[in-house]
């Protein structure tokens, strides 16, 4: 959302949209001066056993089949069943309705709708 905030010809309801969802108009100038490595960074990253994704994966997708999409905005199918990859998947996008951390064999979900619950989540692994 905010690099589409970002972009040259946006209208004026994607920064409306980014701006809804938690962006800030003071950091806009900032974010356009770093907007080349945003635009770089990765939507996964593995560390050991654990594969790092804001929403989570579509179950049953090879990872390097992922569909960008997916990566960026998944929850029902991967929040209901096992993913089937060979990682724990961490991930974000979606909190509990008792703000408290999910922890499976499959998947560690830290969002903790900071936002809403003021309850910021770190995890040591």
């Amino acid at each position: 959302m905010l690099l589409d905030a970002l972009a040259e010809d946006t209208p004026v309801e994607a920064t409306e949209l980014w701006e809804w969802n938690g962006g800030k108009a003071d950091f806009r100038p900032a974010a356009m001066e770093h907007r080349d490595w945003l635009e770089g960074l990765p939507l996964t990253a593995q560390r050991g056993s654990y594969l790092f994704v804001h929403p989570g994966v579509r179950p049953g997708v090879p990872l390097e089949e992922q569909q960008a999409d997916d990566l960026l905005w998944v929850r029902g199918s991967f929040l209901t069943r096992n993913h089937g990859l060979p990682y724990t998947v961490v991930h974000g996008h979606s909190f509990r309705s008792d703000y408290s951390v999910t922890r499976l064999p499959y998947r560690i979900g830290i969002d903790t709708g900071a936002f809403v619950s003021g309850k910021l989540t770190t995890l040591v692994l």
